[in-house]
């Protein structure tokens, strides 16, 4: 899986003080990042090819050579990417708010989120064409993700309906704990535990 994450924090307009959430900027970078996505799938494939190409050279990695062919199938064949995001609690933080009350705030935000990337997806299915196992029947009438979206998303529901969609999965929040290390904000969904932590790093 394609894993891309944005920095929920950076969203943030006059922190502490006067904050507001600078939504049309997050939704610019949602629609951006189901499109880097989708590119990253064909890039992906580049790379394998050329692994490909190199052991196609020398016969004695046949089985080598049917691991990569079978890892680049799989891969063009479902087009999986996943858009997640970290720094959430320290941008909940930032919106001066409690746990309890960023609850209604975040499922807005992500609501907006799955609209805006169900509507790349179907915008780069109209460009590109939907992934080769992509089967309307099932995907779209037959599916229980699909009921969720056909309510809580009923216009994005219909172009799906027409189009199809280009990745068969986009969307997903992973831990990031390394990359929360490395930007030095809060990781995954999850919230601040508590004001200071001590890290410790084993040295070999």
């Amino acid at each position: 899986c394609r894993l891309i994450h944005l920095i929920m924090s950076n969203y943030i307009i006059n922190p502490f003080t006067t904050p507001s959430f600078d939504m049309n900027t997050f939704l610019e970078d949602v629609y951006k990042g189901i499109m880097l996505g989708d590119v990253l799938v064909d890039l992906e494939s580049d790379a394998i090819q050329r692994i490909l190409d190199k052991i196609a050279l020398d016969n004695k990695y046949t089985d080598e050579y049917k691991m990569w062919a079978q890892i680049q199938e799989i891969g063009l064949e479902t087009r999986r990417i996943g858009l997640g995001f970290f720094g959430l609690a320290d941008c909940i933080a930032k919106m001066n708010l409690s746990y309890s009350e960023s609850i209604s705030f975040i499922e807005s935000l992500m609501k907006h989120k799955m609209s805006v990337e169900l509507q790349a997806e179907v915008d780069l299915a109209i460009l590109k064409g939907t992934f080769k196992g992509y089967d309307k029947e099932w995907y779209i009438k037959s599916n229980n993700f699909f009921e969720i979206i056909a309510t809580e998303f009923p216009s994005d529901y219909e172009r799906m309906k027409q189009y199809g969609y280009r990745n068969i999965s986009w969307s997903t929040v992973a831990p990031t704990g390394s990359l929360a290390i490395l930007y030095n904000v809060s990781g995954g969904i999850e919230p601040v535990f508590k004001p200071f932590y001590k890290r410790r790093v084993k040295c070999v």
